[in-house]
């Protein structure tokens, strides 16, 4: 391994999630510009990303950096983010790995057991986790404050729209759509609210043989709580997140992180927790400076990988127990013209 000058950071993959989220919280963290790197096949677009951050340099390849870095931010399409992450871990740098940390759970595991055994930090961008609003569901979940948990609910969907630069997302040998790129978020949620993996009772998609685009899982979490996910990438749904308990409920949304009701015997609190942030890509701040302070060894990461393998291995079932939706214009009865 190569001579490393302190806190050298690469970021791997110059794409929409780079320049919306790392990027600009590169810019106000404790990084100096010349200990920045930005990697990316088109070097071109790399450029563009270090433009501004004074003495940031680029490469073309991760291999080109891997021996000069302490810590990667891996933001290549989710089928790279395992091979990607292995190499810089073997190498002896600490990584922050965009959501999902792996596309299986297996490939999770190998991540979290490789970079204990080279005594190195995995992170992942789990970002929904520093939400005031989803750290006060999980306080109400755990405080037993509302009774036992009872139902979970959850609606998230709107068209397409991400600005994806490489178009992975329907080009992938093995395609897997919105369950794998908003699943992370929302089964990580269940997961780091509940304390456990759930229990999967049916999973249902329109894919055939694409990604999928829309999806309904159903699942149990302990021995009294069911629950219900919708996600769409073809039209906007409620948007919601609705947890109930046995003496009352908790409505929050994803594009919401500072209001929540909270619902206790019938009656009905609007509750404001107050964030500093003001635009989701905001988080990038807390998120990249946590980082750096990991290389520093000043701080722990605040999403560990570790943590988000049970949600990862959830996704997984869902996968392998996946039923297409009744298509009925597909399938036409007998005797039809």
């Amino acid at each position: 391994m190569g001579e490393r000058s302190e806190r050298r950071v690469a970021v791997v993959g110059c794409g929409a999630v780079t320049e919306r989220f790392y990027r600009p919280a590169l810019e106000e963290s404790d990084l100096d510009g010349d200990e920045v790197v930005f990697v990316d096949t088109d070097v071109e677009r790399a450029k563009r990303m270090a433009d501004g951050l004074a003495g940031a340099s680029v490469a073309e390849t991760h291999e080109a950096v891997t021996s000069e870095v302490d810590g990667a931010i891996i933001a290549v399409p989710h089928e790279f983010h395992h091979p990607l992450a292995l190499d810089f871990i073997s190498d002896g740098a600490h990584v922050l790995v965009e959501k999902p940390l792996a596309v299986t759970g297996e490939q999770a595991t190998e991540l979290v057991r490789a970079a204990a055994e080279a005594g190195v930090e995995i992170a992942v961008n789990n970002t929904r986790r520093l939400f005031p609003t989803t750290e006060r569901i999980r306080s109400l979940v755990g405080s037993g404050e509302l009774g036992a948990l009872t139902r979970i609910h959850v609606e998230e969907g709107n068209d397409f729209s991400w600005p994806t630069s490489s178009g992975f997302y329907f080009t992938s040998d093995e395609p897997k759509g919105v369950v794998l790129d908003w699943g992370p978020h929302v089964f990580d949620q269940i997961c780091w609210w509940t304390g456990e993996q759930p229990t999967l009772r049916s999973s249902r998609d329109d894919s055939r043989g694409g990604s999928e685009a829309v999806a309904t899982i159903d699942f149990e979490v302990g021995e009294r709580a069911s629950g219900h996910v919708r996600l769409s990438w073809l039209s906007r749904l409620a948007n919601v997140w609705y947890v109930g308990f046995e003496n009352g409920h908790v409505v929050a949304r994803p594009d919401d992180w500072e209001t929540l009701e909270i619902t206790r015997l019938g009656e009905t609190e609007h509750v404001t927790v107050e964030s500093e942030y003001d635009t989701y890509y905001d988080f990038g701040r807390p998120v990249v400076q946590n980082f750096v302070d990991v290389l520093n060894g000043d701080a722990s990461p605040l999403v560990p990988g570790e943590s988000v393998v049970d949600s990862i291995e959830f996704i997984d079932r869902c996968y392998a127990a996946r039923e297409s939706f009744e298509l009925p214009w597909l399938s036409p009865r007998a005797g039809s013209p």
